[in-house]
């Protein structure tokens, strides 16, 4: 229990929390915001002590924390650049990785989850257009505003803020923490609905093979042109006749798409399945809608849901549909009302191109285990314990982790990965 000790070791430098925490969390700005100061700076912290106590590759503790230095320049005030803003990020990531060496799921047990390095996250400038309109470019990322719900900012687990059909089907993870891509995005905020479209760079992480982090250490690799580009758009309105948000959107990314790997990589050399899939595409896509709602408030409580829904092609993804939804209850303590209460529920499907490649590799006697799907279930309770700092337990179950992939500590016996428990606590200071 030492570890879960070393998740309050920021608070003996002192310092403050954010308001609110998210399952990825960003050190970059949703839209663009009035700043009270030409120059402001900002100082973020967050540690995760998670451990896999039941399941899993191989059950253990984790920490890992992430320090993030912001910057933000009002180019107006400063330089007389009437309607821009400079935002700049650093992170200092450090610890262990909980998800690979403990768990394996795809989805990542904790959104800060990265290799420990430093690396620049965030530079760009954001111009005003107008009164509704807004263009940015430079590195950032779609995390921060695409494919998200506000709602779910409360869960721990990172397929609640960037899900899991994004970070596992486009290259590098797409443009999302911990590499952000060079990119531009226009926002234009309407009295009937907000629009949202952004191009970036294709494959954030730059050209190679791989892990994407080892490619891109200091995040610098982004401002090289790679892999063909990727376009996003989102249009947000509310529900007719009720307190919802609908948000929908889609993204194509203009590059050839190999095809899906015959199996997972425990499946020995050899004479390989041919199947159906076994050729490359040109080019992917997907689609997604999010709705969130306050579906219940009294006096100084409200309750919030949220639900989500994505699908790709399944000959040339490794998920071709996904589901998520949950609840997050706020203020149902007296004399707490920045405290929330979150239970969420998240399904990712294997494409159906790794499913017949796992059919086929069975009959060949290679494999003995099918890929299906993975399934998170999250109850968390994040509570705010002074006006700059955050605790919050949490409680993770994981379902078949790794879509039901075979253990890879057991050799070629090649029983699947057991479902995983894993239980920890976020610390978040903030000033």
């Amino acid at each position: 229990m030492a570890v879960l000790a070393l998740a309050a070791l920021p608070l003996l430098a002192g310092g403050g929390a954010c308001a609110q925490t998210s399952a990825a969390p960003s050190t970059e700005p949703a839209a663009a915001t009035p700043m009270p100061k030409p120059v402001m700076l900002a100082v973020s912290y967050y540690g995760d002590a998670l451990g896999d106590v039941s399941g899993g590759v191989s059950p253990g503790w984790a920490y890992e924390g992430r320090l993030g230095l912001i910057l933000d320049v009002d180019l107006g005030q400063t330089v007389g650049w009437k309607g821009a803003r400079l935002h700049a990020s650093l992170h200092q990531i450090h610890g262990e990785e909980p998800t690979p060496v403990h768990v394996g799921a795809l989805a990542l047990v904790s959104g800060i989850e990265a290799e420990p390095n430093t690396r620049l996250f965030n530079l760009w400038i954001e111009q005003q257009l107008g009164r509704a309109a807004t263009l940015r470019v430079g590195q950032f990322t779609a995390a921060q505003e695409f494919v998200v719900s506000p709602t779910a900012g409360v869960f721990v687990n990172s397929t609640f803020g960037w899900p899991n059909i994004v970070a596992q089907d486009l290259p590098s993870g797409g443009p999302a923490y911990p590499i952000g891509a060079l990119g531009a995005r226009f926002s234009y905020v309407g009295p009937h609905a907000t629009v949202l479209a952004a191009i970036f760079n294709g494959d954030p992480a730059g050209p190679g093979g791989g892990d994407p982090q080892h490619r891109d250490r200091y995040g610098l690799n982004s401002f090289h042109l790679s892999g063909g580009p990727f376009l996003i758009g989102e249009a947000q309105v509310p529900a007719p006749h009720t307190p919802a948000k609908l948000r929908v959107g889609a993204w194509w990314l203009d590059r050839p798409v190999p095809a899906q790997p015959l199996g997972p990589a425990s499946v020995p050399a050899g004479p390989q399945p041919l199947t159906r899939h076994s050729a490359g595409h040109e080019g992917d896509w997907g689609a997604y809608a999010i709705v969130d709602s306050v579906i219940a408030k009294r006096g100084d409580a409200s309750l919030a849901g949220f639900a989500r829904v994505g699908g790709a092609p399944g000959d040339r993804n490794l998920i071709d549909a996904y589901a998520d939804g949950g609840l997050a209850l706020t203020g149902f303590l007296p004399h707490r009302p920045n405290d929330q209460l979150g239970l969420a529920v998240a399904w990712s499907r294997i494409g159906r191109a790794a499913r017949d490649a796992d059919a086929a590799a069975i009959a060949l006697g290679q494999l003995s285990v099918r890929r299906d799907y993975e399934a998170v279930v999250e109850a968390t309770y994040q509570a705010q314990l002074g006006a700059h700092w955050q605790l919050q337990p949490d409680l993770q179950w994981i379902a078949h982790p790794g879509g039901h992939v075979p253990l890879p500590t057991v050799g070629r016996a090649q029983q699947p990965i057991p479902d995983a428990l894993v239980v920890g606590v976020r610390n978040v200071v903030r000033f």
